[in-house]
């Protein structure tokens, strides 16, 4: 024990209130072995060591056991001391005016109060704030509607111009337009009458005279002032001979099909002034004779410029 003391500084074996300690050394297969075991103050054993050395003298195996009989002989460390206990606070939720209000106008229940929990309870994980709340929001919401978008108006066109022709007679002419229909938004459709008004062609031995009287369906698409139509009508055509022996009179269907450019120009708040520009297909020909000879044919294609007054209500 000396030596133990004289080379930790302290004396291990002071303050162990009755433990034990035993050393064995012997030798063992040429060298030395230790065996070390500790008891506490109430008789338990505490653990055994077991430490072996090659060679015969203890110069090897004296460090290592003054470590282990040092360990197993220091007294246990005192334990920490005890903190006080903690009596946990539960947390007080206070409803505001503001939201006792809400849940007075939902129309959903208000949730029963809860409990009184322990004082070793944990505080409740929803907040009887945020309950509430959730079904005043919920009537917030539902409570605004769309709404609809405005259908446009119907409008009421009513129109009169003049035009230039050619090609419908046998030669250039000029002509009359009554326009009638109705506009909603961006498209419109109109009843248009045209009267194409008589032209001559001298022929041999005299000549002829012919005129024409139709009325045509219109529909347009608008973009701003420039609008793009489609026309399908049909009428009448109707030629005489003039100056030529044994001449008469005679009328025949006129069928027109094609395609407008137009153009409006504001005039007021209701007026506007309307140029456009047809062009025109006869799907059936009407062919004009004197006796047994061909004087005039409807051409395939014809066409017409004109300008109208009109007007929307």
């Amino acid at each position: 024990m000396t030596q133990m003391t004289t080379r930790l500084g302290f004396d291990p074996f002071s303050g162990r209130e009755g433990g034990r300690v035993r050393c064995e050394i012997a030798g063992s297969a040429g060298g030395l072995r230790s065996l070390i075991e500790t008891w506490d103050a109430a008789g338990r054993s505490t653990g055994i060591r077991s430490l072996t050395s090659q060679r015969t003298d203890c110069q090897d195996l004296v460090p290592a056991l003054v470590l282990v009989v040092t360990l197993g002989s220091r007294p246990p460390a005192p334990a920490p001391p005890q903190r006080p206990a903690v009596t946990p606070v539960t947390p007080v939720r206070v409803t505001p005016p503001t939201a006792r209000a809400a849940v007075a106008e939902a129309p959903f229940p208000a949730p029963p109060a809860p409990s009184p929990a322990p004082v070793a309870a944990a505080p409740p994980v929803a907040s009887p704030v945020v309950a509430r709340d959730a079904p005043t929001m919920a009537v917030a919401r539902t409570s605004q509607a769309p709404t609809p978008a405005p259908s446009a108006p119907v409008s009421l066109l009513l129109g009169a111009g003049a035009l230039g022709t050619a090609g419908a007679v046998p030669a250039p002419s000029w002509g009359a337009l009554v326009t009638v229909g109705a506009r909603r938004g961006r498209y419109s459709l109109s009843l248009q009458g045209r009267y194409d008004a008589p032209a001559t062609e001298a022929v041999e031995g005299g000549r002829i005279r012919v005129w024409a009287l139709s009325l045509a369906g219109v529909p347009c698409r608008h973009a701003g002032g420039l609008a793009g139509c489609a026309i399908a009508g049909a009428g009448i055509i109707r030629g005489s001979g003039e100056g030529v022996p044994g001449a008469r009179s005679g009328a025949d269907l006129w069928a027109v099909v094609g395609v407008r450019v137009a153009y409006a120009v504001p005039l007021g708040e209701t007026l506007s002034l309307v140029g456009h520009a047809d062009l025109l297909g006869a799907p059936l020909q009407t062919v004009m004779r004197i006796g047994d000879s061909a004087v005039w044919t409807t051409p395939v294609l014809s066409g017409a410029a004109g300008l109208t007054v009109l007007a929307r209500y």
